[in-house]
């Protein structure tokens, strides 16, 4: 799309009126600037796939800044904690992620965690929620008041180290920028939940949900927003 915008918002609507209006839901967020900045239907509970992670790692690695669990204990067989939490992002990991989802203790303290931070649309167990609030869970992270500066410097290695199925989405739109990001798809339903940081200081989350959109379809939203975002 070779078109002019004056504003992100502007690009949002183009951008889902052409994929399907009905189909997408996106919330862009200034970090720099404390405020959203676009939107279309950033309230729409759906299925985030495997975003849902995001929920059960923030949890683990505040568990393990405050002591009470080990990055060296093992979780699954052959895989220590520390190894899974860097699964779950570089390569989306479900074994590690469905055996913390099914751990009773793991679980509730996610729905206090979703219930502490006001996510309105999103299931005590992540299992479904909005854009809107994904992006305020990302918002979160950004402050991470439970986690060590070394965990924070783990996750973000292993969302921006990611092998090219996990960053064909919204990471492939961008070319100046760099993305930390996590996916969560299934069949044609493709979402992207991302960190977009420029080497000026401007930071921004872009949250992106759909029911039925491939991912050529965030690769071009993510050029939009930032042929925007560097004017």
């Amino acid at each position: 799309m070779s078109l002019t915008f004056n504003s992100l918002q502007e690009v949002v609507d183009v951008w889902a009126a052409t994929y399907g209006s009905n189909l997408v839901a996106v919330e862009t967020y200034d970090v720099t600037a404390g405020m959203v900045v676009a939107g279309h239907r950033a309230n729409a509970q759906m299925r985030p796939r495997s975003i849902y992670k995001l929920f059960y790692l923030y949890d683990a690695y505040a568990q393990v800044d405050a002591g009470q669990d080990s990055l060296e204990q093992e979780l699954i067989p052959g895989y220590s904690l520390g190894t899974c939490l860097d699964l779950m992002i570089r390569y989306s990991n479900n074994s590690c992620a469905e055996v913390m989802l099914d751990d009773p203790a793991r679980s509730a303290r996610v729905g206090q965690l979703i219930q502490r931070l006001g996510l309105s649309s999103t299931w005590p167990d992540g299992l479904r929620t909005s854009a809107h609030d994904v992006s305020v869970l990302l918002q979160y992270y950004y402050r991470h008041p439970e986690w060590s500066e070394g965990s924070w410097w783990k996750f973000r290695d292993s969302a921006l180290n990611q092998a090219y199925t996990y960053r064909k989405g919204l990471p492939s739109g961008f070319s100046v920028a760099k993305v930390y990001n996590k996916t969560g798809w299934g069949g044609a339903n493709y979402n992207d939940a991302a960190m977009v940081e420029f080497g000026n200081g401007q930071k921004y989350i872009v949250v992106v949900m759909t029911d039925g959109v491939g991912y050529t379809a965030l690769t071009e939203l993510g050029r939009m927003l930032e042929k925007m975002m560097l004017k």
